[in-house]
Parts: C-alpha cells; sequence; structure tokens
C-alpha cells in the first residue's frame, strides 16, 4: 500500500489533529456554545465551497476525500475547529479596523494549508492557484466577521 492509495487516510488524519487541537486549545463551554457557529461557517460553507469549486467549476481536487454526491466528507468536518477559533480569537473588544488584519491573518492561513495539502499530494490545482484562495478566503472570513461584529458575539 502506498500513500497515494490511501489519501483518505491524510485527510481522516488532518480532520482529527485539527479537533483535537481544538479540544486542547480552546475550553470546552466555548466549544459547545459555537457549535452551530462552526456547523454554519464552517461544515455548510465548505460544502457550498467544494460544491461549487471541486464538483461545478472543475477548479481543483481534493485528492484522497471521500465524497458523497460529490462532496467531499472530511473537508468540510475540518473547517470546523478554524471556524470554532476565528469565533474565540476575534478581537470583539478591538475598534474596527483591527478586523481586516484579523481576516488577513486566516487568509494566509487558507493559503498555507492549500499550500502544505498541495506538498502532502492531497490537493490538485486544475484551474486554480493560491491567489485565488486567498480572494475566495476572503468571503466567508468576511461574512464571519460582519456576523460576529453585527451580533456582538462575545464568547467568554
Amino acid at each position: 500500500m502506498t500513500i497515494q492509495s490511501n489519501q483518505w487516510f491524510l485527510w481522516f488524519m488532518l480532520t482529527v489533529f485539527l479537533y483535537i487541537a481544538m479540544i486542547l486549545i480552546i475550553p470546552q463551554d466555548k466549544i459547545r456554545r459555537l457549535v452551530p457557529f462552526g456547523f454554519w461557517f464552517g461544515f455548510i460553507m465548505a460544502i457550498v465551497i467544494t460544491g461549487f469549486f471541486q464538483t461545478l467549476f472543475n477548479a481543483f481536487r481534493l485528492v484522497g476525500d471521500p465524497t458523497v454526491l460529490g462532496i467531499p466528507v472530511f473537508t468540510p468536518l475540518a473547517w470546523v475547529p478554524p471556524t470554532i477559533a476565528f469565533a474565540v480569537f476575534f478581537p470583539h473588544h478591538k475598534p474596527w479596523y483591527y478586523y481586516p488584519g484579523y481576516i488577513l491573518i486566516f487568509i494566509t492561513g487558507a493559503v498555507a494549508v492549500q499550500l502544505g495539502l498541495e506538498w502532502f499530494g492531497m490537493w490538485q490545482s486544475i484551474r486554480w492557484n493560491p491567489f485565488l484562495t486567498a480572494l475566495l478566503a476572503s468571503l466567508p472570513h468576511s461574512l464571519m466577521t460582519i456576523y460576529l461584529a453585527a451580533k456582538k458575539v462575545t464568547i467568554h
């Protein structure tokens, strides 16, 4: 057996690693309160984005991530912990001009993750590049910022 034939295992391990990191870094009560946020802005958003850009537009391929109806299984699950982290560390008590920098940090993280996935052979760009990842990542992170700022959601 080769890594190529077991790419699904790398996706599984990535997902498990993200959940373990979340549990170790973020207090349990905050995780529980943010599960709905993680579900809508992480899990559902990942389904929509990968559905459009992988399945419909054939822009990239998440190699080895098992699919159901063309939607990857582990990718939406893996998006939940970083989404919850985004909400937990959101600069609620800072002036609005901190928000673009916060968004840029997570956009940079998204590009770094894409490059890492490419390096491990888990991502194949077809009509895609890291600049497009940065542009695309600005949308969900901006939406999360608007939601968190408008709701004045604070996590204590």
